[in-house]
């Protein structure tokens, strides 16, 4: 009954997750929505930039947060190892989706490509950095990144046991093509308006941010390993 439970609790975390990067796309992309990115205004200025510059305030201070090791100690105390990434997805997809369903657009069009073909180039470009997001994800280990490993070893009754990383292709010839990808997502814009610069220009700050963070945590992980390797 238990792993039941857990297995329903992670399928939830997934579909949430899909369901959120999907309107993501289509509302950074202007696609199918009537409230997108660059919808009219709702209120004035002012308000709207201090209800979104909160908004990605709070994302970027949970990510920087849950990549810290004093608050992994803390988190491990609550969040049992068999849901912990399911949780962690759930957690941060709320976050995104509270973006997304808050977001106050500003309108006021800073540029705007009305050559078709230029423009069809800029959306190309916007799905090949979603694709490249995607595959980030998938080489840094999906079962590793989505819990379905966790699950599986806590359904034959085995301590989960993450997979060492490993140097792919795309990583040798790029830091990190999620990042990048997602860069490449919020500036490939055939209609920039003052609201998706806004929010392009937060999240470049808070990828440059988050970037420095991991890789300190990365030094100090392999460091960690090194010594230990090396007191054997």
């Amino acid at each position: 009954m238990k792993r039941a439970i857990i297995f329903s609790y992670k399928f939830c975390a997934y579909l949430m997750l899909t369901s959120i990067v999907i309107y993501g796309i289509c509302f950074m992309g202007n696609l199918w929505l009537l409230q997108s990115i660059d919808a009219e205004p709702q209120m004035p200025l002012v308000p709207a930039l201090l209800i979104d510059g909160s908004l990605v305030f709070l994302y970027g201070l949970w990510r920087s947060g849950r990549n810290s090791p004093g608050f992994k100690r803390y988190w491990n105390r609550f969040v049992h190892a068999s849901v912990e990434r399911a949780t962690d997805i759930v957690l941060t997809s709320a976050l995104v989706g509270l973006i997304l369903w808050e977001w106050q657009p500003i309108g006021r069009v800073v540029w705007e490509i009305s050559n078709e073909t230029v423009s069809t180039i800029f959306r190309s470009i916007y799905f090949g950095g979603w694709s490249m997001i995607f595959i980030g994800f998938l080489l840094k280990s999906r079962n590793d990144l989505f819990g379905l490993k966790q699950y599986w070893q806590n359904f034959r009754t085995r301590p989960f046991r993450k997979t060492p990383f490993r140097s792919f292709v795309l990583y040798k010839l790029m830091r990190d093509p999620i990042y990048l990808g997602m860069l490449i997502c919020l500036w490939s814009a055939p209609t920039m308006t003052v609201s998706h610069l806004f929010l392009a220009m937060l999240m470049t700050l808070y990828v440059i941010t988050i970037f420095q963070l991991e890789e300190k945590n990365l030094t100090i992980n392999y460091r960690d390993a090194e010594r230990r390797r090396r007191a054997f």
